[in-house]
């Protein structure tokens, strides 16, 4: 059983040459670490870059070591996954430090670009003979060797669209009306992706423009209504195709069904059993040869846990933690709300992807079919991450500039939890805020 990417780039990608020599020369990293020149003196969270860089790195390596077998099998190259993967990294790199030196605030001036690109990408994947289907899904769009999933650029695409939104809607964001209409602009982005037959983003998707609702100053009670209606709602998607209810079955008890639908989650819990607390040692896994699905994509987890054991496990989970602590303390620290939510909602979408991942691989929660951030085998996952990473590494890096005093947006979750309000109530706080600086 092969991966859906997989099956495509198996009939469509010729053999390429090894890159590894492209890492040493294509990024200059010492200028990420120098702070952004164009917004003055800035000190960059070089704690943020190193668990990035940390993550990637790791991802590299264990790609090679879930794939070599099968790249050996199909393409007579251990190094074919790898190669790619070192493509797609010097690229999002290259995207990543570029992106990190950019003021975040004129991505405010291409907001209808931005949105608009990002419907017609996700209306195109849907028509037949534009998108590429496989295994009954539609996904992705074909260009010669490189495939791109619509999906992931939409969702960093939605941060930033609706980030600005919600900072021009702030005054009525506060009502139940303004609450609404965000709904229904949401839902309409959530139903597209929708019928790209892809429930695993979609439910991501949701649970970042809840993470954005959030900070951007909704009441709790219309939080509670907006949760209800994203409980109804995934009840009735998993009514609608069969295979979803069957997902559920599988989550309960796999093993019922350990030769057909239950094979993969099986097969993950093999792999973690036989590394036990220290692992069989890097590059010594047996799933690999064939065993386990999507060794190298959505299941990579199950191959850590494997060949690095329980340790190894939880040092992945660790370094996600503590990925999302800085991306927090960036959103804390943004100099203003637009900052606020970039940051939240880039640090939301990395952390549900990484742990919804992990829970589905582990057995904690039903299998959604969502890459592990940074380390699964995948080009458009891996780039926009990358490129989300530099958003990010911006808004942290203009938090600490010295002289931001402009943080009244903060109430709402440090200190007295109100919500943002731009008026003379906001002002009138001024001092109190300053204070905490």
């Amino acid at each position: 059983m092969h991966t859906v990417e997989d099956g495509l780039v198996k009939s469509h990608l010729e053999e390429g040459e090894s890159v590894l020599a492209l890492i040493g020369r294509a990024v200059p990293f010492s200028s990420l670490l120098q702070g952004n020149a164009q917004n003055g003196k800035t000190k960059p969270d070089v704690w943020l870059f190193m668990i990035i860089a940390a993550l990637s790195c790791f991802g590299l390596v264990m790609v090679y070591s879930a794939s070599d077998a099968l790249g050996f099998l199909w393409y007579g190259n251990a190094n074919y996954f790898f190669d790619r993967q070192i493509v797609y990294f010097t690229i999002g790199l290259v995207a990543m430090v570029a992106v990190s030196r950019i003021d975040y605030h004129i991505l405010q001036r291409f907001v209808k670009p931005i949105a608009l690109i990002s419907a017609i990408m996700l209306v195109a994947v849907l028509i037949p003979h534009v998108g590429a289907e496989a295994y009954g899904a539609r996904r992705w769009f074909k260009l010669g060797s490189l495939l791109i999933q619509p999906s992931s650029i939409a969702t960093l695409c939605a941060i930033i669209v609706f980030g600005h939104w919600l900072v021009m809607k702030r005054s009525v964001i506060t009502t139940l009306p303004g609450v609404r209409d965000y709904c229904i602009l949401f839902g309409v982005l959530l139903g597209l992706v929708l019928l790209e037959k892809d429930m695993g983003t979609t439910m991501v998707i949701a649970a970042v423009g809840l993470t954005l609702l959030y900070f951007a100053g909704a009441r709790g009670r219309h939080l509670v209504i907006v949760v209800a209606l994203l409980g109804i709602a995934t009840v009735l998607m998993i009514k609608m195709e069969s295979y979803r209810g069957a997902r559920i079955s599988n989550f309960t008890n796999p093993f019922a069904a350990a030769r057909t639908t239950g094979y993969q989650s099986v097969q993950s819990f093999e792999g973690f059993g036989s590394g036990g607390l220290f692992g069989v040692g890097l590059g010594n896994s047996i799933q690999k040869y064939g065993w386990l699905p999507s060794a190298q994509t959505d299941y990579i987890f199950a191959i850590i846990g494997e060949e690095l054991g329980l340790l190894g496990t939880a040092a992945v989970v660790a370094a996600f933690t503590f990925l999302m602590i800085r991306g927090l303390r960036a959103a804390r620290r943004a100099p203003d709300l637009f900052g606020t939510l970039l940051a939240a909602g880039i640090t939301a979408w990395v952390g549900f992807d990484a742990f919804v991942n992990m829970a589905s691989v582990t057995g904690v929660s039903p299998t959604i079919g969502i890459p592990l951030p940074f380390i699964s085998y995948g080009g458009s996952d891996l780039v926009m991450t990358l490129v989300a990473m530099g958003i990010l590494l911006n808004v942290a890096s203009q938090g600490q500039r010295k002289g931001v005093t402009q943080r009244a947006h903060r109430d709402r979750w440090w200190g007295n939890w109100r919500p943002f309000d731009s008026g003379p109530r906001a002002r009138s706080d001024a001092p109190r805020e300053l204070s905490r600086l």
